[in-house]
């Protein structure tokens, strides 16, 4: 199982890839339009239909702890947790 996220930025990419993961069955999600400092490559993500969900930061990393728990298993949070590592975002605050 996969998981794509998108978050705030311009452009048009990283979209293409989420639609790559969507179309081979991955979770998407994407930061929503409210909470973006610009709403670029979320908004053409969304308007492709590649993105499962739009939500907040925060909601976002509640969504990745419920799918990481949804059949992909323990080893799955800790890869979450990694990622949010490699951002230097402190995954707890985001709890």
């Amino acid at each position: 199982a996969a998981v794509g996220v998108i978050l705030t930025g311009m452009g048009n990419d990283g979209a293409k890839g989420m639609t790559e993961m969507h179309d081979q069955g991955a979770l998407t999600l994407a930061q929503d339009q409210e909470s973006c400092v610009v709403y670029g490559m979320p908004k053409v993500a969304v308007e492709s239909g590649a993105v499962d969900e739009s939500l907040t930061p925060e909601q976002i990393v509640k969504r990745l702890i419920e799918w990481s728990w949804e059949g992909s298993g323990f080893s799955a949070l800790f890869e979450i947790i990694l990622f949010f590592k490699i951002l230097d975002v402190d995954f707890l605050l985001l709890l």
